[in-house]
């Protein structure tokens, strides 16, 4: 006969319920079932517990220290409760736990002391709470830690120094803050990261010299701030980069020189600035592109001569500009073209001809007042159904 144990909840109407399992249980989940308050108690004896998912309940308060003796618990679920804090200090013992989620809570405060003893911790998950500060000191010892979301919290500020011992780092969110200035010179050593996510902020300015030591770098997201000015030179020795995103600032300038050598960028925005002008020479060398998002500056011309060697956009977006006129023709080279945005401009006339050669093109938006030429003696079963409406 299996030996069991008893655990006893209660949810929200008031009902306690009772979860019967195996003493040898590697795993028990208690997802999704509106529990307010749990003893934990029982888990003293469950020394082969490997997983405790929790999450996805009201629990306003919890009481881990029965986990102190859980030395094999590797991964703890408290997401999407409604904690307010947590004692994390039971779990110092717990020397082999891989990941601990507490997102979407409600957090003011978090004592991260205990995870000096983590030195397995692949995954801490802190976003969506109401963090006002956070004491990163202690991750200098989670030299395996490969996730750190602080996401979605009320910093200010954040000191990044403890983390250039962490240099498994791949993912570091820091995104919908309130940071005003970051010093990213700690990452320097964090030579795996792929991720770094500082959009929703209020940076007024960057330096992001540190990004050419991390050659792994994959996905920069630096929209959503009050950037006036950025140096992409750095991003030169990035050739991994696949996303940079710098929209949503206050950029009046910005050279795109140094992203000749991304060759595997694959989305850039930099939609909703002010830019007058953008020189695209550089993109002609950035043959992975497949989306280009200009939106919402203050172009009145721009030469799209550079994307005719980008055989894989997709998308274009140079809607809401001051565009008075444009030659679409060097797009007739983009194979893999879905889709164009020209709304809100000031185009008079546009000519579409040499788009039939783009086979995939869905959709072109125009303004009502802007005049279409297109003239194809191709049969309209043939012509790209973007363009079908244009035919004569």
């Amino acid at each position: 006969m299996v030996a069991t144990i008893k655990i006893e909840y209660k949810i929200k109407d008031g009902k306690k319920e009772i979860l019967s399992i195996p003493k040898d249980a590697q795993q028990i989940d208690l997802w999704h079932k509106k529990i307010v308050s749990i003893d934990l108690m029982p888990l003293t004896h469950c020394t082969n517990l490997r997983e405790l998912r929790l999450g996805f309940n009201e629990i306003s308060e919890i009481d881990l220290s029965p986990l102190h003796d859980v030395s094999t618990l590797e991964v703890l679920y408290l997401n999407s409760n409604k904690l307010e804090r947590v004692d994390l200090s039971p779990l110092i013992s717990c020397d082999s736990l891989q990941e601990i989620h507490l997102e979407n809570n409600m957090l003011s405060m978090i004592d991260l002391k205990p995870a000096r003893f983590w030195l397995k911790i692949r995954e801490i998950r802190l976003g969506f709470n109401k963090l006002t500060g956070i004491d990163l000191g202690h991750l200098s010892a989670c030299s395996a830690l490969e996730v750190l979301d602080v996401s979605s919290n009320d910093l200010s500020s954040i000191y990044l120094q403890p983390l250039e011992a962490c240099n498994a780092l791949k993912t570091l969110d820091l995104s919908y803050n309130k940071l005003k200035q970051i010093n990213l010179t700690p990452l320097e050593k964090c030579s795996n990261l792929e991720s770094l996510v500082l959009k929703n902020n209020r940076l007024t300015e960057i330096d992001i010299r540190v990004l050419e030591n991390l050659l792994n770098l994959q996905w920069l997201y630096l929209n959503y701030n009050q950037l006036t000015d950025i140096d992409l030179t750095p991003l030169e020795k990035c050739k991994k980069l696949e996303w940079l995103y710098i929209c949503y600032n206050q950029l009046k300038t910005v050279d795109l020189s140094p992203l000749r050598k991304c060759t595997n960028l694959r989305d850039l925005r930099i939609g909703y600035n002010g830019l007058t002008k953008l020189d695209l020479s550089p993109l002609r060398y950035v043959t992975a592109l497949q989306n280009l998002y200009l939106n919402s500056n203050d172009f009145e011309r721009i030469e799209l001569d550079p994307l005719s060697s980008c055989k894989e956009l997709q998308y274009l977006r140079l809607k809401g500009n001051g565009l008075s006129s444009i030659n679409l023709s060097p797009l007739g080279e983009c194979i893999s073209l879905r889709g164009i945005d020209l709304r809100e401009n000031l185009l008079p006339i546009v000519n579409l001809d040499t788009l039939v050669q783009c086979e995939n093109l869905e959709t072109i938006n125009l303004d009502d007042h802007t005049k279409v030429l297109f003239d194809s003696d191709i049969s309209k079963s043939k012509i790209p159904r973007g363009l079908r409406e244009y035919a004569n």
